[in-house]
């Protein structure tokens, strides 16, 4: 196994579809801002020049990093595999090293994101990942999807990666097998003790459901819908099921659940208005939305009355599409950890920091305290005390939204 070294990068790469990659680079870029004042980051190769890359954007904006999006990537998937196909992948790889250069020279250490797996070209991607590590020098950790295996398969895929990288010379920091069921980590833990040798670190992170499932705003723009009622702020809900109602009133409220995304057509009024009537009853479920499809909405004395319920405040919106199409395409949304969403940026750094050994993963970076301390750095301190002694806090006005907002913090951070 290629020998430890001191350095100022590591490459967090998927290693298969659907790993939840974000997260782990969420945690890392938290580890490493904690103890070094100028971070970096570089994600090669993104997924689309239509618009932003989510994962570049969240990382940018959340960290106020001293490097624009243009200078962070270099080329596209869909670049990538063309001049792929073409056996350019040297020239890839030149660009790549040439732009992380660049980045390297300005910072203290530099964290870089791997592409995606796009589940059609797997093996080359995975392939390619590390390659573009091992010729940048950087230090790998891989992240294997746990989701929907048993831990005969997780085990198995476990011991393939691990000796891919290995057999790259690549340092392997460590692997982190994500989005495993609750029911099977310890089995898991298990299997991986009695089979998995050598001194490689490895985490396993349960499957978190809020991070799994798509947000109102997520479907709203996925679906290219209109705003038609409530607040913006409740965009930010996590959806947990979609309901199609389509039954009368009575028999359509006994199927309602904690977090359902009511589908329904825009004219079917008195859906709509029992749905609200829901939001002020303590029988009922708290659901995250309303989706109106067909480009209809109530009639002007029903939006009316709508208008005037102001402790409605579930969004409501419009699709155009008829409701078996917006249904079919609101359950292909994918689910997003964004800037645009800072609760589910707390849950995620909350599990991440619950699960990884944060110190071990320092060590084998062998990355060092700096001597400057941000206001980050700081924050991230506060953090970790309160872990070390857990207590019950009393907070004050607990119906204030600063403070309810601070509640959902610290929950989130697995600090109270």
């Amino acid at each position: 196994m290629a020998q430890n070294k001191r350095t100022g990068s590591i490459y967090v790469t998927a290693l298969e579809p659907k790993s939840g990659k974000l997260m782990v680079t969420l945690g890392l870029m938290e580890v490493v801002t904690r103890l070094v004042s100028r971070v970096g980051f570089f994600r090669p190769v993104i997924r689309s020049g239509e618009k932003p890359d989510n994962d570049l954007s969240l990382i940018l904006n959340r960290y106020n990093l001293d490097i624009s999006y243009e200078d962070a990537h270099v080329f596209t998937v869909e670049e990538v595999h063309a001049l792929g196909a073409e056996g350019k992948f040297k020239e890839i790889v030149q660009a790549i090293i040439e732009r992380y250069n660049n980045i390297r020279d300005r910072f203290e250490f530099v964290l870089c994101e791997g592409f995606e797996s796009s589940g059609i070209s797997t093996g080359f991607d995975v392939d390619a990942n590390i390659n573009i590590a091992k010729n940048l020098g950087s230090p790998i950790l891989g992240v294997l999807s746990g989701k929907d295996k048993q831990q005969r398969e997780i085990t198995e895929s476990l011991k393939i990666v691990l000796d891919s990288i290995e057999s790259e010379g690549c340092f392997n920091v460590a692997t982190i097998v994500n989005r495993v069921s609750e029911g099977l980590i310890k089995s898991v833990w298990e299997s991986i003790n009695q089979e998995i040798k050598g001194d490689v670190p490895v985490y396993v992170i349960p499957e978190v459901p809020e991070l799994a499932s798509p947000t109102m705003g997520e479907i709203m723009e996925g679906l290219g819908c209109s705003f038609v009622h409530g607040e913006r702020s409740g965009l930010n809900r996590v959806i947990r099921q979609f309901k199609i109602a389509a039954m009368t009133l009575d028999n359509y409220l006994s199927y309602l659940e904690d977090g359902d995304l009511i589908i329904t057509p825009g004219d079917r009024e008195d859906i709509v208005v029992g749905t609200l009537t829901t939001l002020f009853s303590q029988t009922f479920p708290n659901i995250s939305g309303i989706l109106l499809t067909g480009g209809l909405e109530p009639g002007p004395r029903v939006a009316r009355l709508i208008s005037g319920l102001r402790k409605a405040s579930i969004p409501i919106i419009s699709a155009r599409d008829d409701t078996f199409t917006s249904a079919m395409k609101a359950s292909q949304v994918p689910a997003l950890i964004s800037k645009d969403n800072p609760k589910k940026v707390d849950i995620a750094l909350g599990t991440f920091e619950s699960t990884v050994n944060i110190e071990e993963i320092r060590q084998r970076l062998a990355v060092s305290r700096s001597e400057i301390v941000t206001p980050l750095m700081f924050q991230y301190s506060l953090f970790e005390r309160a872990r070390q002694e857990v207590r019950h806090i009393v907070l004050p006005e607990g119906d204030e939204d600063r403070i309810l907002q601070a509640s959902e913090i610290l929950r989130a951070r697995n600090v109270v």
